[in-house]
């Protein structure tokens, strides 16, 4: 095992790692939600959700018709592929401030 391998398999290194996750998922959804995204006015929204995907290695990201985001995270020899999907819109109108 090298040095590496010690450091991630101690219990406090873990939890920093956990803490520096979790303020990235805050930090990411409060950019995507910064992105007005009335019904039938996503589209700005799904471009940013779509190119995180594609940042995060997400495989055969696409948009549908109406504005939902899809993309596939590959399976593992003992793990099955995972879709995630990403609703968009927002039920107030895009001149909401949001801060």
């Amino acid at each position: 095992m090298n040095k590496i391998d010690r450091w991630r398999d101690m219990p406090a290194a873990q939890v920093a790692a956990r803490s520096f996750e979790a303020a990235a998922i805050v930090e990411t959804a409060i950019a995507i939600q910064q992105i007005p995204a009335p019904t039938f006015d996503e589209a700005a929204r799904g471009a940013y959700v779509a190119a995180q995907m594609q940042a995060l290695g997400l495989q055969d990201v696409d948009t549908d018709a109406i504005g939902n985001v899809y993309g596939r995270r590959p399976g593992r020899a003992t793990r099955p592929a995972l879709m995630i999907a990403a609703h968009l819109d927002t039920v107030f109108p895009a001149s909401t401030d949001l801060r």
